[in-house]
């Protein structure tokens, strides 16, 4: 893939991605969308989702397989869920990895460690977001933590959908890419606790600012309960409610750029790749 060398396609090795990923890279037209939509692509610009399904397409499999790039993927489906023609780049990078450790290309062991990263990302983001919620200075850097295997009605009229529908099956807890720990955040315990008209308690929570917004709990909930849209709404009402300083987001944004290039970084280590 690199600039000035021949690029080779291999039908046979397209043919196997296809099969393995159910990825539909054939269907690619290469909008962009799922770069503009990536959450570590947006910090860090070191992933690419439609590279990887270009890759795919051109059956590359080979290359796929030793691209740092699909360990980057925090399996969060942004990508998949903007695609205008419904390709699925996320499928493509756990293929991918499945490849790797099958072939040898990398050993359980750092698959581990790469997945170790993702959790970590996940503690580093809440530490950051509690500190905010607590006042801290804009000047905060948050530092990535050691690795731990450790009123109602009318708010219902307000939200996407309903969230008393739920009734606690926990499929949206198991679909979350960013679910590592209740106590970090959960989508189930959000639901329950707007159930439990703790709507004061949940604008002062720094879980509801963790969501990625990939749609995943409402795209798992057999009860089409929209809880993507109903945090959504919780932290637009965090604002309007000056639950949070006016600055909150901006800050908290901010703060993330650091913290996704020291996820990426991680990884790099992890996969025995060391910056300069």
């Amino acid at each position: 893939m690199t600039a000035g060398f021949p690029i080779n396609p291999d039908p046979s090795g397209r043919r196997r991605v296809e099969q393995g990923s159910h990825a539909e890279s054939f269907m690619c037209w290469t909008c962009g969308s799922c770069d503009a939509q990536c959450p570590v692509n947006i910090r860090t610009n070191r992933i690419r989702p439609q590279k990887l399904v270009r890759m795919a397409y051109l059956g590359l499999l080979d290359e796929l397989v030793c691209d740092p790039e699909i360990w980057y993927c925090l399996g969060c489906r942004c990508c998949s869920s903007v695609c205008p023609n419904r390709v699925k780049p996320v499928q493509v990078a756990a293929y991918a990895r499945m490849e790797a450790v099958r072939q040898g290309a990398v050993s359980r062991s750092v698959r581990d460690g790469c997945r170790a990263a993702c959790i970590r990302l996940q503690y580093a983001r809440a530490e950051a977001a509690s500190k905010f919620m607590d006042g801290l200075s804009s000047d905060f850097t948050c530092r990535l933590p050691p690795f731990q295997a450790r009123d109602k009605d009318r708010f219902a009229r307000a939200s996407p959908a309903n969230a008393f529908l739920c009734f606690n099956c926990s499929e949206c807890g198991s679909a979350c890419p960013i679910f590592v720990s209740r106590r970090v955040f959960d989508p189930q315990l959000i639901m329950r606790m707007v159930q439990f008209n703790m709507i004061s308690e949940l604008l002062k929570s720094s879980m509801i600012w963790l969501c990625i917004g990939c749609g995943s709990c409402t795209a798992a909930c057999p009860q089409k309960v929209d809880a993507c849209g109903i945090i959504r709404g919780l932290q637009k009402t965090a604002v309007l409610q000056e639950a949070v300083d006016p600055d909150f987001t901006s800050r908290f944004i901010a703060v993330e750029q650091s913290i996704y290039h020291r996820f990426v970084a991680n990884v790099d280590a992890v996969l025995g790749f060391h910056a300069d």
